[in-house]
C-alpha cells in the first residue's frame, strides 16, 4: 500500500478473503499456484505493515521486517 501500517493491515484482510476464495474455486493442483497469488500478496501487505511500524519506531528497528520485505519483492 505504501501509505501507512494501518492501510497495509486493512488491505490484508479483504485480500486474504479473496485468496481463500480463489483457492476454494481452484479445480486441481495445476491451478493452485495461480490461485495462491492473492494470498502471497496478502502476506506481503501484512509484512509491509510491520515494516511501517519498524520505520516509525524510535530508533528505527528495521531488522527482520525489512529483510523479509526485501525478500518478498515479487509483489
Amino acid at each position: 500500500m505504501c501509505f501507512s501500517a494501518t492501510a497495509s493491515f486493512a488491505s490484508c484482510v479483504p485480500i486474504t478473503g479473496i485468496g481463500v476464495a480463489t483457492l476454494v474455486r481452484a479445480r486441481g493442483r495445476r491451478e493452485w499456484l495461480l490461485a495462491s497469488l492473492p494470498l502471497m500478496f496478502a502476506l506481503h501487505q501484512f509484512n509491509e505493515g510491520f515494516v511501517w511500524l519498524a520505520l516509525q519506531a524510535d530508533p528505527p528497528i528495521g531488522g527482520l521486517a525489512s529483510w523479509a520485505f526485501a525478500y518478498m519483492l515479487f509483489a
